[in-house]
């Protein structure tokens, strides 16, 4: 039996998934042919997907991240999270066929950009009944993997309609409470970090019933442009210690709210496939929500042989710029220094000012000290030194007596961090937790990682 409108979804042959080369196509073609004649074991039982790639996500260059990672999500360690999939194959006897094409590209496209993959599918043989279901994301979302991890991803397949999908044993499973799920309350491993949803089901009014998009003709100028209707109006409204209860997530759906969305025979969904091929091809110097721009445009241009369109959407709450993948780039994203022996005449003359202010700092067995975190942030966080000072609890009056004096820059920011040294006893650990909470809280997450990165062979209890 055909389900999900398969029996009218016999499109044709073309495809807009790699319009501008040949090369994806074959690849993607090779990969499918080969997994249309696998058994189901084929899937590897062990939820950590490990297969030999055939999908190549072309790589970032380092030139790229430099110029863009102040203004995105950090993505830089290896692995960079979790990515959960699970596909519901068979709804009592109802079988969504070709799916388990989606979940082996899906695998592998986020396996090459540096995510462990946990793959859940009752074509494995996998319980997916509404309890087991629900069972499973809760477990997902409190895994103790998300404290050390910089993203996530969540794909779910199944039929469904608007608001919800439908698991094995028939019954829904609503997608707020899935989302609700990963909340800032109920996920705190993840706060502030991109979760990441694609949601690959109809999306049917279920007072209506399914609606086909028979699509429309017109003609658009061609000098037309809506570059007058965009505005960019940027605001920073976050406050301190606090952050509203559902932020950094990207939710992505294959069809517009009251539609249908569309697999094709042998290949799998138009919208899974549109994603892999776009974001392997583009992940390198695209960010995401221009990439699902891409996807809209190619799911939009497919058609089936009676004439049925499909136009996917998705929504963002991403607290960033912008969100780049990075692929092929791992390791501190910033040109490593040598702390034990970089600028020792800075560190020799910082340290000069202290001792002016008789202050003697803490040293610990190893070479780890104040005098080099000093040098960190008075190297690399200058020009937001009076911020940092106000994250730090320095007291006003005192950064309005430092600002006045006649001295350096450099000199200032010494003082400060100084009196931070000297109000937490010199204890050192006390001031580099305290240290990093004020980076965070000044949204300079790059240097948060690097100082985490910095300090971790002397203090791994503050990763």
């Amino acid at each position: 039996m055909l389900t999900q409108y398969e029996y009218d979804n016999i499109s044709s042959q073309k495809s807009c998934y790699s319009s501008d080369t040949n090369a994806t196509v074959s690849a993607i073609q090779r990969y499918l042919t080969a997994a249309t004649t696998t058994a189901p074991s084929s899937i590897s039982s062990s939820r950590i997907q490990n297969s030999p790639p055939e999908i190549q996500v072309q790589s970032s260059t380092k030139e790229f991240l430099a110029k863009h990672f102040h203004d995105a999500y950090p993505m830089f360690k290896k692995p960079r999270g979790l990515c959960l999939i699970i596909n519901v194959y068979n709804i009592n006897g109802a079988i969504r066929r070709w799916s388990d094409l989606d979940v082996k590209l899906l695998s592998d496209l986020f396996r090459q950009l540096y995510f462990n993959v946990i793959v859940y599918s009752d074509f494995n043989g996998d319980d997916l009944g509404a309890e087991n279901f629900m069972k499973i994301l809760k477990q997902f979302s409190q895994s103790k993997e998300h404290v050390n991890a910089q993203c996530c991803i969540i794909c779910l397949m199944s039929h469904g309609e608007e608001g919800s999908l439908t698991v094995q044993d028939g019954k829904k499973i609503y997608h707020d409470h899935v989302f609700d799920l990963f909340s800032n309350v109920n996920c705190p491993n993840l706060a502030g970090k991109p979760k990441l949803f694609f949601i690959q089901c109809c999306r049917d009014d279920p007072g209506v019933g399914p609606v086909d998009d028979a699509g429309c003709h017109v003609q658009i100028p061609l000098n037309a442009s809506l570059d007058d209707l965009v505005f960019d109006d940027e605001c920073d409204s976050m406050q301190r210690h606090h952050l509203p209860t559902m932020t950094d997530m990207l939710i992505a759906f294959p069809s517009q709210k009251g539609f249908t969305a569309f697999r094709k025979p042998h290949v799998g969904s138009w919208y899974m496939n549109a994603l892999v091929d776009v974001l392997a091809r583009h992940a390198k110097d695209t960010d995401l929500c221009s990439m699902l721009n891409m996807v809209n445009g190619c799911v939009s241009r497919e058609v089936t042989n009676k004439g049925k369109k499909q136009t996917a959407e998705y929504k963002s709450s991403f607290t960033k710029k912008a969100f780049y993948f990075f692929p092929g780039l791992t390791g501190n994203p910033m040109a490593p220094i040598d702390y034990s022996i970089h600028n020792r005449n800075d560190v020799n003359r910082i340290g000069s000012i202290s001792r002016i202010n008789n202050i003697d700092h803490q040293h610990d067995s190893s070479s780890m000290n104040f005098d080099i975190i000093k040098t960190f942030f008075i190297g690399n966080l200058l020009d937001k030194w009076k911020n940092l000072a106000r994250e730090l609890d320095v007291n006003e009056n005192d950064i309005d007596i430092i600002n006045r004096e006649n001295v350096s820059p450099r000199e200032k920011f010494s003082l400060i961090l100084d009196i931070v040294a000297k109000t937490r006893d010199n204890n050192l650990r006390q001031i580099l937790i305290d240290m990093l909470k004020s980076l965070q809280q000044c949204r300079r997450m790059s240097y948060y990682y690097q100082l985490q990165q910095m300090i971790a062979p002397y203090y791994p209890d503050l990763q």
